[in-house]
């Protein structure tokens, strides 16, 4: 039998254990729900190393999404699901906790939705990264990718107006958004954590910021641990995976637009981590951009953006 008739061959009897065991694995204790480029990927390998965490070998199932292109939730069902984590005896046996990472789900309303139905007692952590700088790190994946050619600058700008003109438009159905540039829509926190809010009120979800993870925070740390219940290492050492990754400049025209336009989409960001939909560290150690955020008139912004 060739290399390749046995590699299939392998592939197909170990998706076939993992249906016929199904039923006994576990469903998530947590979901890592964004955002996207926030820092996730580096979240979910610190979380994976730890003695009390089992988690699956892919960290994006994207199982909730509608927008994914093969349509997991309804076409693979809840079995395929659990067909991704370990067996409940296994984390009884060990006493850990397993969970997943999908970035796309947060930007997602439905999404949102179906984790509140179907996981009612998973806890959601959130982790939010300075908009602009989020929007400039997912401008250089998709360079990376080679799915985008113009210059930062270009691309961003064009995103930002896009955005504007379809203020307010209902979203198209589309079957996948791996090509489709959201620079900005990702970085409106504010709309995405008044859904999350409005799902599960009397459950607090834990909200990050990736400043303090890249910089090991301690106190972000240690809340993460209380918060899963896990017992806090002798020493935290959070790595930033992929840093550098699809560097780029905006020039500063683009920035101050781009600026000024998370400062009014974000307006309420601050009330809103303080409140009890939210768990946060101390409102003293959150990062500069989110204490910049200050309500923009909505002229002003369109008229920033035709300038």
């Amino acid at each position: 039998m060739k290399l390749r008739e046995q590699i299939r061959a392998r592939s197909r009897l170990r998706s076939a254990r993992l249906r016929w065991t199904n039923r006994h694995r576990a469903l998530p204790d947590f979901l890592i729900l964004g955002a996207m480029k926030g820092g996730t990927t580096s979240l979910f390998a610190y979380l994976a190393a730890l003695p009390g965490v089992i988690a699956p070998e892919v960290k994006e199932l994207h199982y909730f999404s509608e927008k994914q292109n093969p349509n997991s939730y309804r076409v693979l069902g809840p079995g395929w699901y659990r067909s991704n984590f370990p067996l409940r005896s296994e984390l009884r046996a060990s006493g850990a906790i397993t969970g997943e990472a999908t970035p796309r789900y947060m930007v997602e309303p439905l999404a949102m939705s179906r984790i509140s139905r179907d996981l009612p007692n998973s806890r959601w952590i959130v982790v939010l990264r300075d908009p602009s700088e989020r929007a400039l790190s997912h401008y250089g994946m998709f360079v990376a990718h080679e799915l985008e050619h113009l210059s930062a600058s270009e691309a961003i700008a064009d995103n930002l107006r896009a955005v504007v003109e379809d203020s307010g438009k209902v979203d198209p159905p589309s079957p996948t958004t791996l090509l489709i540039p959201e620079y900005v829509k990702r970085g409106h926190y504010t709309q995405q954590l008044s859904v999350i809010a409005r799902l599960r009120p009397e459950v607090p979800t834990l909200v990050m910021f990736s400043e303090n993870l890249f910089a090991n925070n301690a106190e972000s740390l240690s809340l993460l641990h209380s918060f899963l219940g896990l017992a806090e290492p002798e020493r935290n050492e959070f790595t930033w995976l992929k840093r550098g990754e699809g560097k780029a400049t905006l020039d500063p025209a683009t920035r101050e637009q781009l600026t000024t336009y998370f400062s009014a989409a974000n307006a309420g960001l601050s009330d809103l981590l303080r409140s009890d939909q939210f768990l946060t560290i101390n409102p003293d150690g959150w990062p500069d951009w989110v204490q910049r955020i200050h309500t923009t008139p909505e002229t002003q912004r369109r008229e920033l953006l035709d300038t």
